[in-house]
């Protein structure tokens, strides 16, 4: 299977960090934005993102970033921050 479109995840919360589960495991490459440093290298190094989906082990395919520039090429982005800190993210 060859997929093309890359896909960039805003926020590396439960619902981030499954939908990156389910799209790795359907052969996606996943970028999580987090702002958090400690998730994106825990992410990156350990395949876990314990504070928020503790007790699993994370698809190869998942990788994290905390420079939101690193979004700007990507062919799609979903935002799976909660709404209360829309606004806040998107600024």
């Amino acid at each position: 299977m060859n997929i093309s479109p890359s896909i960039g995840i805003i926020g590396a919360g439960s619902w981030g960090t499954a939908l990156a589960e389910v799209l790795a495991e359907n052969g996606y490459h996943p970028l999580f934005w987090t702002r958090s440093n400690e998730i994106s290298q825990e992410i990156n190094s350990n395949h876990t993102n314990s504070l928020f989906l503790p007790g699993t082990i994370l698809h190869k395919n998942i990788t994290a970033t905390s420079n939101i520039d690193t979004l700007q090429s990507l062919d799609t982005i979903i935002i799976t921050v909660p709404t209360q800190y829309i606004r806040e993210v998107l600024t």
